[in-house]
């Protein structure tokens, strides 16, 4: 088995209260979700909604809802791994637009 660790990044300038993906497990791999960023760049309090869609129930699941991320402040909203497999995905929806979202990864494949 591969592993590989990922960083995948997203500015949500622009998706104001719409979710945008900011990682998607490769159809053919699993991956360990170790931690998620998120940063606001902006000139106020904002708040974001994290939550992961399962490829494989059709379904999408609240990691956290409407949180605060304070003006110029960074939140990391998971406190341990969440794992995916393929397909699955997460999404951030953010109602100021002024979010960027990292997220690290070990893929397994």
């Amino acid at each position: 088995m591969a592993q590989s660790y990922i960083i995948s990044g997203s500015n949500l300038l622009g998706y104001n209260d719409s979710y945008r993906t900011v990682y998607q497990c490769p159809s053919s791999a699993t991956s360990l979700v170790n931690s998620i960023y998120m940063g606001n760049s902006g000139l106020g309090d904002t708040s974001a909604t994290v939550k992961v869609s399962d490829d494989s129930e059709a379904g999408n699941f609240i990691l956290a809802s409407k949180i605060l991320v304070p003006e110029q402040s960074t939140l990391q909203p998971i406190s341990a791994p969440v794992v995916l497999k393929g397909n699955d995905s997460i999404s951030v929806k953010d109602v100021s637009g002024f979010l960027d979202v990292v997220v690290n990864v070990l893929e397994i494949t």
